[in-house]
């Protein structure tokens, strides 16, 4: 089940753009209402198999603490992340590709797309029910971010 499916142009290279998304450090600078995410391991960012430690506020529940794995890769084009948090399954994707920009500038057209993973119809509509609005705000407001961030070079 799509949460979340949102697509942004940035004003600058694939390749850049890909080395800061796919490092999930950076995630905080640019997502609403994450926590600073910490390498669980040593393998390179963007790499399957790669885990992150991040702090998740859940409504009425205070902050969990949520692991997040890479588990697809295909560098600088994109990357899925899945996580869980109690009962709950989820995953990112993240495609990335090269767009025409001003002027013949370098562009990168990037889609993120947050889904439900769990096979239960009740435990998907439940997600939905509670956090869908949540991650669909977030995930247009983080884009947004990203692209503030990047545009002005702040990366």
């Amino acid at each position: 089940m799509i949460l979340a499916n949102e697509t942004i142009t940035i004003r600058r290279p694939l390749d850049e753009v890909f080395a800061f998304v796919a490092n999930h450090e950076n995630y905080a600078r640019w997502f609403p209402g994450v926590g600073a995410p910490q390498s669980a391991d040593a393998l390179p960012h963007g790499a399957v198999g790669k885990r992150y430690h991040e702090p998740v506020s859940v409504p009425g529940r205070g902050t969990r603490e949520m692991v997040i794995e890479v588990v697809e890769a295909s560098p600088p084009h994109g990357f899925a992340t899945e996580s869980a948090i109690g009962a709950f399954e989820t995953r990112m994707d993240i495609a990335l590709e090269e767009a025409g920009g001003e002027s013949g500038a370098a562009a990168t057209q990037i889609r993120q797309t947050f889904s439900c993973r769990n096979r239960s119809p009740v435990r998907r509509l439940l997600f939905k029910a509670i956090a869908g609005s949540r991650i669909r705000r977030g995930s247009a407001q983080g884009l947004a971010a990203l692209k503030q961030l990047l545009e002005e070079g702040q990366d």
